[in-house]
């Protein structure tokens, strides 16, 4: 019973990344994606660079 259960969660983890390169592969969600991840790098980087700017001007 235990390699049932463990053959099945492999199955279902190679399933989710198969659906979820399906989708990035769709030109509308994989820019809805693209913007989010390059807006929160950014306000990450603004974020990081205010802090070192504090430090080291200060």
């Amino acid at each position: 019973m235990k390699t049932a259960r463990g053959s099945f969660l492999g199955i279902a983890i190679i399933a989710v990344f198969f659906v979820l390169a399906i989708v990035m592969l769709v030109p509308g969600f994989a820019t809805i994606v693209g913007g989010l991840i390059a807006n929160l790098w950014v306000t990450v980087m603004g974020a990081v660079a205010g802090i070192l700017g504090g430090l080291i001007g200060s």
